[in-house]
């Protein structure tokens, strides 16, 4: 029997993006083109405005950039990523769009039936959609967004690779393709995040000011660097996971040294490895290649 083959990950090449521009609207009635940037969590916070009393609360508060923290992280959404994978060309359409399934779609149908106060079912808000105009930093208008909001691959187009150099131009596409939105998504998300700053508003009618850098920031490599565990740590994770009953290894080693499971896990098979002890060691003398029959040894 053979053994069956693992699938690799799909290697995407990053060919083009483009940024949908909306029109917004403001209150002195000029129409502006602006990007609009999505940031996960409360970016912006409500304020009263100055001397509206006597005005209704609609029209008495609006939405200003947050004093603290101002960094912020997010991605400029919708816009179009054109990928290159190893068979065809892909150009998708990601957004932060409302979406459901079917079967969350009937829970929250039960969820209002059983409801009599309407007001637990309110939602706090995880997004903030923040809309700049394009070529500049203002922040004109932003927007909350609950947890139905979910960034979503909206369109896919399929074309075959365009011709190149030493390979001939397709006409057509495989019929063994394998379309992953997921693996699209994470892609096209890799190709519009941004990180940024965002400041209080330099005019009273905007919302703030976000300044976008280029990339992301590059981690310390004081941070990267990672203290190897000593023998004698080895040496006790082995002690007490093989003193622990068969089907609570694991949990023993977490309440002895507090770790929790994922580390816990670690520490099991960098002393397995360490001291040649437990499963893992005796699958490893198992996996070793054999000499062939009538080879020299």
């Amino acid at each position: 029997m053979t053994r069956q083959r693992k699938r690799r990950r799909e290697q995407y090449v990053l060919v083009d993006k483009a940024p949908g521009l909306q029109e917004v609207h403001l209150a002195d009635g000029a129409v502006v083109n602006c990007r609009a940037a999505v940031v996960a969590g409360d970016a912006v916070k409500w304020v009263e405005l100055p001397g509206t009393e006597h005005l209704p609360p609609a029209r008495r508060f609006r939405l200003v950039a947050a004093a603290s923290p101002p960094q912020v992280h997010g991605h400029w959404l919708p816009q179009r990523v054109v990928l290159d994978g190893s068979r065809c060309r892909f150009v998708v359409d990601v957004d932060l769009v409302l979406h459901e399934t079917p079967t969350q779609h009937e829970r929250r149908v039960q969820q209002v039936r059983q409801t009599s106060d309407l007001r637990k079912l309110a939602r706090t808000a995880t997004w903030s959609r923040l809309y700049v105009v394009d070529g500049t930093d203002r922040v004109v208008h932003a927007a909350h967004l609950t947890d139905q909001y979910t960034l979503q691959v909206t369109s896919v187009t399929v074309l075959p690779l365009p011709s190149a150099v030493g390979r001939r131009g397709q006409r057509a596409l495989d019929t063994s393709l394998l379309l992953a939105p997921k693996e699209l998504l994470r892609a096209a998300l890799d190709a519009t995040q941004w990180h940024g700053v965002l400041r209080p508003a330099r005019r009273r009618s905007d919302v703030g000011v976000l300044t976008v850098g280029k990339g992301s920031p590059k981690p310390s490599k004081q941070s990267a660097q990672r203290t190897p565990h000593t023998l004698e740590l080895l040496a006790q994770v082995r002690d007490v996971h093989q003193a622990a009953p068969p089907r609570s290894k694991i949990e023993s080693v977490m309440r002895h040294f507090g770790f929790d499971k994922r580390k816990v896990e670690v520490l099991v098979r960098e002393s397995q490895d360490a001291l040649h002890w437990g499963v893992r060691y005796e699958r490893s003398k198992q996996s070793r290649k054999k000499p062939k029959k009538g080879s020299k040894t």
